[in-house]
């Protein structure tokens, strides 16, 4: 039972699939497929998610932000141009302070533009690696304010769109629409050339993690038994 339920979950995620163990409620073995990208980062504020354990978005728009807003300044622009949408607003940037976050949880919190922050996965310089890859599934714009991108002046095709996004407190799932496959396999192409010429085993397993978060094949390995 056990070669037959690996061999299927192989099968089923191809070669670009990640598959994990964890401990099953019940005897025996089941596999459990995830669609959507999984991160480590949630809502950065309580408030985002309200009384709720986790919010979902449908057909968010999304701003992707290589730097950290911390001004009022830094993200007026940015609110008033997602009016222009009927969409909610994920905005993900590699953090949110001060006045910036205060505006936007005011603007969530009254309607006016109903979003939800999430922090860029990742540590340093791999943080802005990750918005290359939400850019990819999403058809956005990574912003870098530092070369010659002010925020202050929001340009509307620097927004995105995603299919759907349930943001928890510790992790977030993403979904793409189908017409940005192009586009993410260009990308996954690009992150294999690089593990080509990686020489440390850290960084290759992250870049295998997120080869497989950008191929959406997640199978997760559930065993259980009757004692530990």
């Amino acid at each position: 039972p056990v070669s037959k339920a690996l061999a299927e979950a192989c099968m089923s995620v191809g070669q670009n699939g990640t598959i994990t163990i964890e401990d099953g409620p019940s005897l025996g073995i089941d596999l459990e497929y995830r669609e959507g990208v999984i991160i480590d980062r949630g809502s950065h504020h309580p408030h985002f998610l309200k009384t709720d354990t986790e919010r979902t978005m449908e057909h968010p728009i999304i701003a992707l932000v290589s730097g950290t807003l911390r001004t009022l300044e830094d993200v007026q622009s940015l609110l008033e141009a997602a009016t222009g949408y009927n969409n909610p607003l994920l905005i993900m940037a590699e953090d949110v302070v001060g006045d910036a976050l205060q505006t936007i949880l005011a603007n969530d919190s009254q309607g006016v533009v109903p979003c939800v922050v999430v922090l860029a996965p990742g540590f340093h310089e791999k943080r802005r690696e990750w918005l290359y890859d939400f850019a990819a599934m999403s058809g956005a714009e990574v912003v870098i304010p530092t070369v010659g991108s002010p925020l202050s002046n929001w340009n509307p095709e620097w927004f995105g769109v995603l299919s759907r996004v349930v943001v928890a407190q510790k992790k977030s799932t993403i979904y793409r629409f189908p017409d940005f496959e192009d586009s993410v396999a260009e990308r996954i192409s690009e992150l294999k050339n690089e593990l080509d010429y990686c020489s440390s085993e850290y960084d290759k397993d992250k870049l295998k993690e997120r080869i497989s978060n950008l191929s959406e094949s997640l199978c997760v390995l559930r065993v259980g038994a009757a004692t530990e």
